[in-house]
């Protein structure tokens, strides 16, 4: 498996504190053996929350406590076959965050997860390593997918992952976060709501930034700029709900 970015973000002395890991399943691009025991030998007193299966996993590697969960369990926070994929609802008093990992698109399913645990202030859903999509709709999701996941939920703001950094499949490595606010727009939908951040970018949730990165090639797409552009007048929350 070949990286198009090489990692940016080095697990060192100097990394802060870390309480928690969440791990949504043990595909080599989401739980790195390297980077499981950097975190458990620098954190050692970190707890771990993984899909039933995985605890052998991160034990083996180093790590003290970890707990494994099967779908629809919820906690408090303060072998390969058989391991469970998942997704992860954190809240908060006040907020609000899904995490849907690798997945499918299923409508009942996610409409489920937003009657059940939505609405949602912020959600982080795959968009990319889709194709050829006879070998992958059971597990990976598309953007046009991905955006009907955002509303399923009743997401305020979503971000794209899981596209740009592994080649894992056959689409143009950038094409993920265009074909994202292609379908963004094709719904009626402001594109600043649900979009991709650079690798390794910090945003603070709900302050203004670069909407129009290089990897979104808006010369060469002819796609409008969104900086400084005109917002949406189409209202929140969730003008997409009947």
């Amino acid at each position: 498996m070949e990286k198009y970015k090489l990692m940016v973000i080095a697990i060192g002395q100097e990394s802060k504190k870390n309480d928690q890991n969440d791990s949504i399943h043990n595909h080599h691009d989401h739980l790195d053996s390297q980077s499981v025991r950097d975190i458990a030998r620098l954190h050692p007193k970190a707890r771990w929350l993984v899909g039933l299966g995985n605890k052998k996993f991160c034990v083996d590697k180093g790590c003290a406590n970890v707990e494994e969960m099967e779908w629809w369990e919820s906690t408090s926070i303060g072998s390969f076959t058989f391991a469970l994929w998942c997704g992860w609802v954190v809240e908060s008093p006040k907020y609000k965050y899904y995490f849907a990992g690798d997945t499918g698109y299923q409508d009942e399913l996610f409409n489920l997860i937003g009657r059940k645990y939505g609405p949602f202030d912020l959600a982080s859903i795959p968009i990319g390593a889709y194709e050829p999509r006879f070998i992958t709709k059971f597990e990976r999701v598309n953007p046009e997918e991905a955006v009907k996941i955002h509303m399923d939920i009743r997401c305020r703001v979503s971000i794209g992952i899981h596209w740009g950094t592994f080649e894992l499949t056959n689409e143009y490595y950038l094409e993920p976060p265009q074909e994202l606010e292609k379908q963004m727009y094709n719904n009626g939908l402001d594109p600043k709501t649900f979009f991709s951040l650079r690798i390794g970018e910090t945003w603070i949730v709900g302050e203004d930034r670069d909407y129009d990165p290089p990897f979104m090639e808006r010369e060469k797409t002819g796609t409008p700029r969104l900086n400084n552009g005109p917002e949406s007048d189409s209202g929140f929350p969730f003008p997409w709900i009947r």
